[in-house]
C-alpha cells in the first residue's frame, strides 16, 4: 500500500466519523433547530406583514386624499409599527435572541415578543424562553434617538439536560418547567432613517421558576 492510498483511507475514515457526529448532534439537539426555524418563520411573517400593511394604508390614503393632504397627514401621523430582531448575551451565561412586533401610538407602546437564551456549554445543556406581551411608555417625538420602558405578562420556561448531555452520550434527557412571568424591556435606539434603526435592548423576566435577563443588539425594520 503506497503513501497516497494510506492518506486517502485515513481522510476517508475521518470524514465518515465527522458525518456520524454531525448526524448524532442533530438528532440529539433537533428541538433547538426546530425552535430556531420557528423564530425565523415568525420574523419573516412580521416583516412581510409590516410591508404589506404599509402598502395597503398608502393606497387607501391615496384614494381618499390628494397629494397635499397625503403629505400633511404623513407628517402629523402619530402611529408607528415595526419588527425587532435582537441578539446578545444572557444571564444563563451564553447567547440570547428574540423577535418582537411593536405598535406605538403617541407615547403608548405595545409589544408582542418571543425570546430565548442558552448557557455557554458547547451543546447548550439548558435554555430559558418566554412568549408574551408588554405595554409601556416611549418617547413621542420623532428624532434619531428613541427610548422606551415596558412590562407585561408572559409564558416562561426552563429546559435543562439531566442525562446524556454530551454529543456522544446518546439521546439527551431534559427536565422542563413552565410558568408565568413578568417581562420587562428597556431600550435605547438610534433611527437615522424612517424605516430602519439599531439600538441596545435590555430584557428581563421575573418568575418563580428562575428569573433571567439579557442585553442585546437590536435591529429594527418598519415605519417609525
Amino acid at each position: 500500500m503506497d503513501v497516497g492510498e494510506s492518506i486517502s483511507k485515513i481522510w476517508g475514515s475521518h470524514a465518515i466519523n465527522l458525518f456520524r457526529i454531525g448526524i448524532r448532534f442533530y438528532l440529539i439537539h433537533q428541538n433547538y433547530f426546530i425552535q430556531m426555524r420557528r423564530y425565523l418563520f415568525f420574523a419573516l411573517v412580521l416583516i412581510f406583514g409590516l410591508f404589506f400593511s404599509r402598502q395597503l394604508m398608502a393606497q387607501n390614503t391615496t384614494g381618499a386624499t390628494n397629494a397635499t393632504q397625503i403629505s400633511s397627514k404623513h407628517k402629523s401621523s402619530t402611529n408607528s409599527y415595526w419588527a425587532d430582531l435582537a441578539l446578545g448575551i444572557g444571564t444563563a451565561g451564553g447567547g440570547s435572541g428574540g423577535i418582537a412586533l411593536n405598535f406605538q401610538r403617541n407615547r403608548i407602546l405595545l409589544t408582542a415578543l418571543a425570546d430565548e437564551q442558552f448557557d455557554n456549554s458547547l451543546f447548550s445543556t439548558q435554555s430559558f424562553w418566554e412568549y408574551g406581551a408588554t405595554a409601556g411608555i416611549a418617547t413621542a417625538k420623532r428624532n434619531p434617538f428613541f427610548s422606551a420602558f415596558s412590562l407585561g405578562i408572559a409564558s416562561v420556561g426552563h429546559k435543562k439536560c439531566v442525562e446524556n448531555c454530551g454529543i456522544l452520550d446518546g439521546p439527551a434527557v431534559y427536565k422542563t418547567r413552565k410558568g408565568v412571568g413578568i417581562p420587562m424591556q428597556l431600550r435605547l435606539d438610534w433611527r437615522p432613517f424612517r424605516f430602519v434603526g439599531v439600538g441596545i435592548l435590555g430584557m428581563a423576566d421575573i418568575n418563580f421558576i428562575k428569573s433571567f435577563g439579557s442585553i442585546n443588539l437590536n435591529v429594527q425594520a418598519g415605519y417609525f
